[in-house]
């Protein structure tokens, strides 16, 4: 296991947007992950959606092929570590994003997100992002 996938990668994916598609596909053999967070933040999408029964069978047949990764007591830690950093310079980031950050962390995987924004201020954290073509 290699990646973990951030939720706006796997939307876009489940959404068909080809270079998601193409970027997922890409790094299924070195292995994908996903956080309990992440999952949480997508079922939450399935909840509100207008067309809740395909889009839960979307993410179902999705979340097969990854590992889902819960929060243990090294994740805590990497959070609690990070959370202080980050508020005492001042750059805090939402408590989501930085527990799939501390997941990656605690596991040695690279996140795969578009949010690099967030995602850069943790320390030591590995990211991927898709360069977007611009669209008209």
């Amino acid at each position: 296991m290699r990646y973990l996938l951030d939720a706006n990668w796997i939307a876009w994916y489940l959404r068909g947007r080809s270079e998601f598609v193409q970027a997922v596909d890409e790094r299924r053999s070195a292995g994908l992950a996903i956080s309990i967070v992440t999952l949480a933040e997508l079922l939450s999408g399935v909840a509100q959606s207008t067309k809740r029964t395909e889009s839960e069978s979307q993410l179902r047949e999705f979340a097969r092929g990854v590992q889902i990764l819960g929060i243990d007591e090294r994740i805590a830690r990497a959070w609690g570590e990070q959370d202080a950093r980050l508020s005492q310079a001042g750059t805090p980031i939402g408590d989501l994003d930085l527990f799939v950050a501390s997941t990656a962390l605690s596991h040695g995987l690279i996140v795969c997100t578009q949010n690099r924004k967030h995602f850069e201020r943790v320390q030591g954290l590995k990211i991927e992002s898709v360069e977007l073509a611009r669209r008209k």
